[in-house]
């Protein structure tokens, strides 16, 4: 629930980290999933870099803030009518300062 994904797209996004690092990270039971040895280090690792990515992200976003600038969106006509128009107008309006530049390319392009 905390990834908003199913349990066998995580099951599997875990099997494949564990393929691609030859290494057993969890340890499943009835239980729930422990980390293994491995695990506890590439946590320690992956934690370590997840801080630095949001203290980033909060320090750009103290900075730039969201009050003006632009933002530039390729998309192809179907991505726009079907996903975007929506969701570009409640951006525009929660951040009527924020210029919007669109781009019709074909899907490949986009």
């Amino acid at each position: 629930q905390a990834l908003n994904n199913s349990q066998p797209n995580i099951t599997r996004a875990m099997n494949c980290l564990e393929q691609q690092l030859n290494t057993t990270l969890f340890i499943r039971t009835n239980r729930g999933v422990q980390l293994t040895p491995e695990g506890e280090r590439l946590y320690t690792h992956v934690l370590s870099a997840m801080e630095q990515f949001q203290a980033a992200e909060e320090e750009l976003a103290d900075s730039s803030g969201l009050s003006h600038g632009s933002v530039a969106i390729g998309a192809s006509e179907t991505a726009l009518n079907i996903f975007l128009l929506d969701k570009l107008k409640s951006f525009h309006m929660t951040y009527p300062g924020i210029r919007l530049k669109l781009y019709n390319h074909s899907t490949p392009e986009a």
